[in-house]
């Protein structure tokens, strides 16, 4: 299963089968820190905060109308979104040869990876590639953690 994940300005759109299924619409303040906001079919989905520094790294989710068995918790210093049981994670991979930039695990087994096809691209959107081994209901929350985890540059 193929996601595609276009940034255009600051705002990302997702893409299954040439048809649009998510947008985030992302804020950001004069400190950095990310407000943002994902909509499916029109309907907020999650509204979240990111705050990307470092030494305090901060990711928050206000308010979601998503299933009531989601929390988001902070493991040595990683975010872990629990699931009806699973634990989803985004780890980020930092690979020249390879243009693999994050794997995706569910319970501490990787599930998927995103890719870019090119390395530097000045085009408007950029693209990245989001590809899960097999279909399963983790997919659409890790998707969504993704999302809450992307950079503000997506040029890996």
């Amino acid at each position: 299963m193929e996601y595609r994940i276009d940034q255009f300005s600051d705002d990302l759109s997702v893409w299954f089968n040439e048809k649009e299924i998510l947008f985030v619409k992302r804020k950001f303040n004069f400190l950095g820190i990310m407000h943002s906001k994902i909509y499916e079919s029109n309907n907020i989905i999650m509204e979240y905060t990111y705050c990307p520094y470092i030494f305090i790294e901060s990711l928050t989710i206000q308010n979601y109308t998503l299933d009531k068995t989601l929390s988001l918790v902070k493991k040595k210093g990683k975010f872990i979104l629990c699931y009806r049981g699973n634990r989803l994670s985004v780890r980020r991979v930092f690979s020249i040869k390879k243009k693999i930039s994050f794997k995706l695990y569910k319970n501490d087994q990787e599930v998927g990876f995103v890719y870019s096809k090119e390395l530097f691209s000045l085009q408007s959107p950029s693209s990245i590639f989001l590809n899960f081994y097999e279909n399963n209901d983790c997919n659409y929350y890790l998707l969504l953690l993704l999302l809450m985890k992307l950079p503000t540059t997506m040029e890996f």
